[in-house]
């Protein structure tokens, strides 16, 4: 009987000093398992929300918002250059809470073409697509295009839009709009004129995209100046405390807003008969290429040589600013620059 019990007390002491270890292993399929599960509760989430609010009808995004229009206004109606829009919004949680709301937005209509408002109608990253009959992504819809043509009664030029709008006597029944060609073509944010009254800082919003300055030749006068792209340098350092960046400024190039109307004016005639499928009716990457070592004077891809501009002008600073900025080493990994802050106590 002893010689049983003490058994048994061993083998519970060598039990107790037992070690368990666990392997996480990285599974591939059981993450897209997982992914598509969490897909179909979230979406059952939000459909039970729908019927239980009454919406009977919504659209959604590519990034997986369902929106519903309540009041369509006054149908009958349409927009004209220099018409202020109104739109009211309001973002819930299925819990019913609120995330974003506001009392109204006023957009002022610059092109008779409401989809204009819309970032994805300008193709900012490739403009090669501009005149193409087929959807190249999930933004590229030719459709667009084609009733902003019905509208305008020509085929649009790509290089008309994508610019900064400058607005004044916007209290004013009457308010005037200036389009500045001078500060780049791309998906301009926001502008946040400094107190010198001359410097510029432009956010782009998108993906891989790029920080934009510009220098006006004279005070409060947008329509002419010195366009730059940031080239952003990181700390060594991963100390919150410390880490930063240096930023040096790349001049892209000099201009006016006559001027740089003119080259755009060169691009009138291209129609979607002029698309390629292997090529490009606009400005080429090759191009971009070639203006970029002749602006910097530096073999770019070392092949030995540098390029001459294919230009006899800076168009390609102004009219396909990200990826000329990128041509010339600028920093194009920005992501969302929804807006630019100055705090004019810093670095207090």
């Amino acid at each position: 009987m002893r010689n049983f019990i003490l058994l048994i007390l061993l083998i519970l002491t060598i039990s107790c000093n037992t070690e368990e270890i666990y392997i996480d292993v990285y599974d591939p399929v059981q993450e897209e398992l997982d992914s598509l599960n969490q897909r179909r509760t979230d979406l059952s989430l939000i459909f039970s929300y729908l019927e239980t609010e009454g919406i009977n009808y919504v659209d959604s995004t590519n990034s997986g918002v369902y929106y519903s229009i309540i009041d369509y206004g006054n149908e009958q109606i349409y927009p004209e250059t220099n018409d202020i829009v109104s739109i009211h919004l309001a973002g819930y949680y299925t819990n019913d809470s609120i995330f974003f709301t506001n009392d109204s937005v006023d957009l002022v209509i610059f092109d008779t073409n409401i989809q204009s408002l819309a970032e994805s109608i300008g193709y900012f990253d490739e403009t090669k697509y501009w005149n193409s009959p087929y959807s190249y992504s999930w933004y590229h819809d030719p459709e667009n295009i084609d009733q902003l043509e019905q509208q305008i009664g020509h085929f649009p030029n790509a290089y008309d839009y994508g610019y900064i709008i400058e607005i004044t006597d916007e209290d004013t029944p009457d308010p005037q709009l200036v389009k500045h060609f001078t500060m780049g073509r791309f998906s301009h944010e926001n502008a946040q004129v400094m107190g010198d009254n001359r410097t510029v800082y432009l956010s782009d919003d998108g993906r891989d995209v790029v920080l934009f300055k510009f220098i006006m030749d004279e005070e409060n006068d947008l329509s002419s100046g010195e366009l730059f792209a940031a080239k952003v340098t990181q700390d060594g350092t991963t100390n919150i405390e410390e880490t930063g960046f240096d930023v040096e400024w790349i001049s892209m190039g000099h201009a006016n807003n006559s001027i740089i109307s003119s080259w755009i004016d060169e691009y009138d005639h291209i129609t979607r008969d002029d698309f390629r499928g292997d090529g490009n009716s606009y400005i080429t990457d090759e191009e971009i290429h070639q203006w970029a070592e002749s602006h910097l004077n530096t073999d770019l891809d070392g092949d030995g040589s540098i390029s001459t501009n294919p230009f006899p002008d800076d168009r390609v600073a102004f009219l396909e600013s990200r990826k000329a900025a990128a041509a010339l080493q600028a920093t194009d990994e920005w992501n969302k620059m929804e807006g630019v802050a100055f705090n004019p106590n810093a670095p207090e």
